[in-house]
C-alpha cells in the first residue's frame, strides 16, 4: 500500500483508524465509500473534510439546503440549472445569486457529512478507497469542524470490541495535540473530564483506569479523542508492571534512596528459574521496605511544605507493592496531589483508584468527601459521608460533616495524624 492510496473493508473496526490516519497526517484527497448500492464520498484537504458526495437519496446537499430552510425549492431548481448551463458548482451559483451565504453552505455540509459517517459506521459491510489527489478548491462547499464530526460518528460506535480493535495499544504517554482551539470544539462532558487527566506522564491505559467513568465510555472517549486529532500517544510503549519484575525494580529504587537491600531469597542458585506468578517472601520484604523508606521521605518532604517532591517520591513505588501497603502510599500520595490546586484532580483520581482497590478503605471516602464539600458538590460529599458511616458508624468525622451547615467544614475526630489532611482536618 502506498502514501496515495489506501484501500480496505469498511466497518466500525477500520473506520476510526481510517479517519484518524486521514486527519492527522493532514491528507488531501477523496475518501470513496460503498455499501452495496449506496455509493458516498469525502473529500479531504490537509487533513480537514471540505465537501461530500452521495447517491443515497436524502443525504444530497440540494436535499439538505431545503430541508434546513436554507433555500426554497424553485430557488434551488433555477440554480441546478445555472449549475449545468454555465459548469458551475452548486455552492457557487447560490452565493451568486445571493441565494444563502457560506455560513449556511457549510451547516448543510456538516449535516450531510453526518449522514454520510453515520451509514459508513453502520454494520452494513462494504468498501473503502482513498486516492491522493493535489489539493483543489473547484467543488469544496466549505470549512466545517472535522473534529466534531469526527468525534460525533466515534461516540455511536456500540460495539466495545471494535473500540477496542481501533484503539489498539494504549500504553504510552498521552499529550495534548498542540495549536488546537478546544472552547471551539464541541466536546462532552466526558470528553473534558478525560482530558483534565492528560498532563503528558501518564499513559492513555493510566488515564482510563483512573477515570470513574465505565471502562467502555472511557475507551471510546480516548478514541474519539485520538481520531480528531485532540491528543495524541508518544513515545515508546511503556512495560506494563509484573510482579516478576519486583525484585529488580526493589533493588534499582534501594540503591537510589540509599539502603542495602537483603539478598534475593534464589541467591545462589543460578540455574533455578523463578516463580513467575507472585514474588518470594524475601522479595516482598524488599518491596515493603523500599515502600516504608519512601514513606518516611515522602512523609518528611510534607511535613516540610514540599507536597511535589513528596508526590514524585511515592509515585515510584505505588505500583511495586500490593494490600495495605499499597493502600498507605497511594493514601499519601493522593493527600500530596491534593495540597496542589495544580494536582488536585489526579489526586481526587488516585483517591478513586483507591476505593477501586479497596471499598473498606474509609479514610479514602471521608477525603473523597471533604474534596466535594471543599467544592460545594454537597449531594456528593454527603454520599461519601454515609459511605464512611456504613463502613465505620464511630467516625466522628464523617458524623460531623453531614450534621453540619453546607458552608462548614467538616470536624473529624483528632487521631495520630502528621500529615497534611491531618493539620487541615484538625487531627
Amino acid at each position: 500500500m502506498t502514501k496515495s492510496a489506501l484501500r480496505g473493508q469498511l466497518s466500525p473496526w477500520t473506520l476510526p483508524g481510517l479517519l484518524r490516519e486521514l486527519h492527522s497526517d493532514r491528507r488531501a484527497g477523496l475518501l470513496s465509500l460503498e455499501q452495496g448500492e449506496a455509493k458516498r464520498a469525502l473529500r479531504f484537504r490537509d487533513g480537514r473534510i471540505v465537501a461530500a458526495f452521495t447517491n443515497v437519496e436524502g443525504e444530497r446537499l440540494p436535499e439538505r439546503l431545503v430541508a434546513l430552510g436554507l433555500v426554497a425549492e424553485g430557488d434551488l431548481e433555477a440554480a441546478l440549472g445555472v449549475m449545468r448551463r454555465e459548469a458551475k458548482t452548486l455552492a457557487d451559483v447560490l452565493e451568486d445569486r445571493g441565494l444563502v451565504d457560506r455560513a449556511g453552505l457549510e451547516r448543510a455540509l456538516a449535516e450531510q457529512v453526518r449522514d454520510i459517517l453515520d451509514g459508513a459506521f453502520s454494520p452494513e459491510p462494504g468498501t473503502y478507497h482513498f486516492q491522493e489527489q493535489a489539493p483543489s478548491g473547484g467543488e469544496d462547499v466549505g470549512h466545517i469542524a472535522t473534529e466534531d464530526m469526527i468525534l460525533e460518528a466515534v461516540r455511536r460506535i456500540t460495539d466495545p470490541s471494535a473500540v477496542r480493535y481501533a484503539l489498539g495499544e494504549t500504553d504510552r504517554t498521552l499529550v495534548l495535540a498542540r495549536g488546537l482551539r478546544l472552547e471551539q470544539l464541541k466536546l462532552t462532558a466526558a470528553d473534558g473530564y478525560f482530558l483534565s487527566r492528560v498532563d503528558g506522564t501518564l499513559t492513555g491505559r493510566e488515564v482510563i483506569e483512573m477515570l470513574p467513568l465505565d471502562a467502555d465510555e472511557a475507551q471510546r472517549t480516548l478514541l474519539g479523542l485520538l481520531c480528531a486529532g485532540i491528543v495524541e500517544l508518544q513515545g515508546p510503549v511503556k512495560a506494563t508492571f509484573k510482579p516478576a519484575d519486583m525484585a529488580t525494580r526493589a533493588s534499582e529504587r534501594a540503591l537510589e534512596l540509599g539502603i542495602a537491600p537483603p539478598p534475593s531469597a534464589a541467591a545462589g542458585r543460578p540455574d533455578e528459574r523463578p516463580a513467575p506468578a507472585r514474588p518470594s517472601a524475601a522479595e516482598a520484604t524488599m518491596e515493603e521496605e523500599v515502600a516504608e523508606e519512601s514513606l518516611a521521605k515522602a512523609q518528611f518532604e510534607m511535613a516540610e511544605g514540599r507536597p511535589t517532591e513528596a508526590a514524585r517520591i511515592l509515585e515510584t513505588v505505588v505500583d511495586l507493592v500490593e494490600g495495605n501497603m499499597r493502600c498507605r502510599v497511594r493514601r499519601l500520595l493522593a493527600e500530596a496531589l491534593l495540597s496542589d490546586p495544580r494536582s488536585e484532580k489526579r489526586g481526587e483520581g488516585q483517591l478513586h483508584i483507591l476505593v477501586a482497590e479497596s471499598p473498606g478503605d474509609v479514610e479514602a471516602y471521608f477525603m473523597l468527601g471533604s474534596v466535594y464539600q471543599r467544592r460545594g458538590l454537597r449531594s456528593r460529599a454527603d454520599t461519601m459521608f454515609r459511605h464512611v458511616l456504613d463502613l465505620n458508624p464511630a467516625h466522628a468525622g464523617a458524623r460531623a460533616a453531614l450534621e453540619s451547615p453546607a458552608a462548614e467544614a467538616p470536624k473529624p475526630a483528632k487521631t495520630a495524624s502528621t500529615g497534611l489532611w491531618g493539620r487541615l482536618l484538625g487531627r
